[in-house]
């Protein structure tokens, strides 16, 4: 389920709160965008799942990738120095320990100067994979929290963008159940609109049933659509 927005409308992260979601079979095996390895989109759940979480700019990721395009400094002056030697460091099996930053950069940090030139040139398209994407998930109230993609959402913010396509792959139940001609007199952002009507088959589909596991089924089969042609790549 894709919607386009504004960038700087997604302040917070999402903080899913999986005692909601009732079925503790579901509950380990669940996180924001995939269940049980697989991926899914437009999952409907209690709205009481769907919590604030902290500020995105609190996010020393989100910090970090403005400093190197924003304020211009080297990666290895911005907060991904830190976060190496204290995080990054102990991933993946100690993956990193005998490295230096600059292999570090080499590994992950020079794609992303890559996909800003490349934004920054090209304009902010859907990317290939559909995971690439900026993630999020929309509370009762459609307004939208984060759960992935923030180098994307600052690099989108840092260049001013003002719309960006979004893949949601959480939302509210009440949202869901929303009649589309009430909500649009309550003048909501249109993109939200169009986003809810485009996909309005599966969501009915998916609120037919009031247990998570079969809701699941319809959402993860959204997550891989038949014709992947129009996406295009940042690069």
């Amino acid at each position: 389920m894709l919607i386009d927005i504004n960038p700087r409308a997604i302040r917070r992260f999402l903080h899913l709160r999986h005692q909601y979601l009732i079925e503790d079979t579901v509950n380990t095996d669940l996180n924001p965008s995939r269940y049980k390895g697989k991926r899914f989109t437009g999952l409907i759940v209690p709205d009481e799942a769907i919590q604030t979480g902290r500020e995105v700019e609190q996010c020393p990721h989100f910090r970090g990738t403005i400093q190197r395009f924003q304020e211009g400094l080297d990666w290895n002056q911005t907060e991904y120095k830190h976060l190496y030697e204290t995080w990054y460091i102990t991933m993946a099996n100690g993956k990193y320990q005998h490295k230096t930053f600059e292999d570090f950069y080499a590994h992950r940090l020079k794609s992303w100067d890559a996909i800003f030139d490349d934004i920054k040139t090209n304009g902010y398209k859907i990317t290939k994979p559909r995971r690439d994407n900026v993630e999020i998930a929309l509370n009762d109230l459609g307004k939208p929290l984060l759960i992935d993609g923030r180098h994307r959402l600052a690099i989108a913010q840092i260049l001013n963008i003002k719309k960006i396509p979004a893949t949601v792959n959480i939302l509210a139940e009440s949202l869901a159940k929303q009649d589309l001609n009430k909500l649009a007199n309550s003048r909501p952002d249109e993109n939200l609109i169009k986003a809810l009507a485009d996909h309005r088959h599966r969501l009915t589909k998916q609120l037919r049933n009031k247990d998570i596991k079969s809701r699941l089924a319809t959402a993860i089969r959204s997550a891989y659509p038949k014709n992947h042609s129009t996406a295009k790549q940042h690069g």
